[in-house]
């Protein structure tokens, strides 16, 4: 289990958010080719998460840049 499935509603929920994004982009970047399109699609599902919570969020911009 997660910190955000065990606490929904922590103290820096938009940040661990933010930080489970990141680390999918990561992982999805450094993935062999057979697992970067699974990964990719991981990624963008935890930016649409956050982005759907917190959509004036500060950290969507920096997101956004690993997407491209």
């Amino acid at each position: 289990t997660t910190t955000l499935s065990e606490y929904p509603d922590p103290p820096y929920r938009e940040e661990a958010m933010y930080l489970k994004a990141k680390a999918a982009f990561k992982l999805a970047e450094n993935s062999v080719a057979e697992l970067q399109i699974e990964r990719f699609i991981e990624a963008n599902t935890a930016l649409n998460d956050l982005e759907e919570i917190y959509p004036e969020s500060e950290y969507l911009r920096e997101l956004r840049k690993l997407t491209k």
